[in-house]
């Protein structure tokens, strides 16, 4: 049938009410398959509730007045609030920094082992009790045989914590560097969501699909990137890592991984790829590995072999000037040549032969002034200028770290809190409520029962005009 245009006798015609029935029936159909996908799409995240909009048809004259000429689909809207879904963005990034400097501030604490029994503050206590064994003992063999292992003991779990926070230097890098792959292909799939956006906006469609999959794509590149968005009039989002441009319409920004000396293994950083400037990222789990890679984690490392070298070079200083029990002069307890909390080692000379440990200053035998002097060493203030003991300036270091686990815990906390209440709201926005739709669906079908009955009621007076006629 065509379309209402003409009036008979100043009112419509039969054939026009048919045309106007039809055309409700189709805008009915038009909500019913809109609140089917609603439903369908409930429990998908990230989808925006749909709405069918409808308007009524131009009037046409008529007499006494004009005549309505029913309903159309006018659009299917896409429900959201830019600004909710700005701050779920937000959200996302802040996210993404906090736990990951959470999960590896946590790690930090672990290596170096004050959560549980066996960490490093054990190993110095053991390390300087066999001292005090020997000081009592110091004619004997079986306390050196006891320092040896004990000493042992500690350089072995500093070397295991500097080897482990060194490892977890080398994750950050791979890690960064995988980043890069991410962002990069999250770019790509935001300037082709644009391009398709852009086109479906410019045939007059409403690409509701396509934009809730580019929310999508964007959340995960600002939880890794911390990223900011500008939409464009023609549908394109900007999108800014820092100041400068990732993706701009259908155009990106190569990201490229350029290796870099002096940041742990397989140390590198991202860079632009046209212009070769580092990436400076403000927010999400690439600014928070950053931060790990170049800030705590050589912090940890620095004190721990501050700590080693202090223990090597001041134990060294008291024993070169003691007698063996073998009466051998000169000897280093620690290998002199070593460097860092993972090259803290026995001097090989002590090994192959105990009794050159020294307990004393004046003869191999029955006297234990060294042995008790080295001892006392732990209560010196030997550290951060002379300020701090051994025990002081590791409990330092320790304490630092619990700080920040707390702090990123805290922070973490509140981005966790941030984030669902945003979602939260969005839910609330955008969210699909199955109540709603089904009482949207009972308002469908009763207009379409009543326009069903319109039908019938129009077919039956065609009927009996047709029968006059005949």
């Amino acid at each position: 049938m065509s379309s209402i245009r003409n009036l008979h006798n100043g009112a419509p015609s039969l054939q026009n009410l048919l045309t106007m029935a039809r055309d409700v029936l189709m805008a009915q159909q038009s909500s019913m398959s809109v609140i089917g996908n609603n439903v369908s799409n409930v429990n998908t995240p990230g989808y925006s509730r749909q709405r069918t909009a409808m308007g009524t048809r131009p009037a046409l004259d008529g007499n006494p007045g004009q005549f309505g000429t029913g309903v159309s689909v006018t659009e299917i809207e896409r429900i959201s609030d830019a600004f909710i879904v700005d701050r779920v963005r937000y959200e996302h990034s802040s996210m993404g920094r906090w736990q990951s400097q959470y999960e590896s501030m946590m790690e930090v604490e672990q290596v170096l082992g004050e959560i549980g029994q066996g960490g490093i503050s054990d190993a110095l206590d053991n390390f300087w009790l066999a001292w005090e064994e020997l000081a009592n003992q110091p004619d004997d063999r079986a306390p050196r045989l006891n320092l040896i292992s004990r000493s042992e003991q500690l350089s072995s779990t500093l070397q295991g914590a500097a080897r482990n926070l060194n490892d977890m230097q080398a994750r950050m890098n791979r890690e960064l560097r995988s980043h890069g792959d991410d962002i990069n292909r999250m770019a790509s799939e935001v300037a082709r969501l644009n391009r398709e956006i852009s086109t479906a906006q410019i045939r007059g469609q409403n690409p509701n699909q396509l934009l809730d999959e580019r929310d999508r794509v964007l959340n995960e590149l600002s939880t890794i990137a911390g990223v900011t968005v500008e939409f464009q009039d023609n549908g394109s989002a900007n999108v800014y890592i820092g100041r400068s441009v990732l993706v701009m319409d259908d155009r990106t920004r190569e990201i490229n991984w350029l290796p870099e000396n002096g940041i742990g293994k397989d140390g590198g950083n991202l860079y632009w790829a046209d212009n070769n400037q580092a990436v400076e990222f403000e927010e999400g789990e690439a600014f928070a590995k950053i931060q790990m890679r170049d800030v705590h984690i050589p912090q940890a490392l620095a004190d721990l072999d501050d700590l080693a070298n202090t223990i090597r070079d001041r134990v060294n200083e008291l024993h070169l000037q003691g007698v063996g029990r073998d009466g051998s002069l000169n000897n280093y307890f620690w290998d002199p040549n070593g460097e860092g909390a993972d090259d803290l080692q026995i001097s090989q000379h002590i090994i192959e032969n105990p009794d050159r440990i020294a307990a004393s200053r004046i003869s191999p035998t029955g006297d234990n002034a060294l042995a008790h002097e080295i001892f006392e060493l732990q209560q010196a203030a030997v550290l951060e200028n002379g300020t701090m003991s051994f025990s002081d300036f590791y409990h330092q270091t320790v304490s630092r770290v619990a700080t920040n686990v707390q702090d990123a815990e805290i922070r973490m906390a509140s981005a966790a809190a941030g984030l669902e209440q945003a979602e939260t709201w969005r839910e609330q926005v955008s969210g699909v409520s199955i109540d709603e739709e089904m009482a949207n669906l009972l308002l469908v079908q009763r207009s379409y029962s009543a326009t069903s009955r319109v039908l019938r009621q129009a077919d039956e007076m065609i009927s009996t005009v047709l029968a006059m006629v005949g």
